[in-house]
């Protein structure tokens, strides 16, 4: 369980919502959560994966001289 507390301005544009889709705010808290974590971990795999390139890049072999 959690409990959170929100600015006046925001939770009643968060009522509002509620109003209009017929969900509790609740249900919209948690879809919104859930979805800026969705969002942070795939900019998290997005920065790993582009560090892991700029790392491979970096690396050059030297195999000059090398013979078959």
């Amino acid at each position: 369980m959690l409990g959170i507390r929100l600015e006046r301005q925001l939770e009643a544009r968060l009522e509002a919502l509620a109003e209009r889709s017929g969900k509790p705010k609740s249900y919209h808290a948690r879809e919104a959560i859930r979805r800026y974590l969705l969002t942070d971990e795939s900019e998290a795999r997005r920065q790993s994966i582009s560090a892991s390139a700029a790392a491979d890049d970096e690396f050059e072999s030297d195999t000059r001289g090398w013979s078959k």
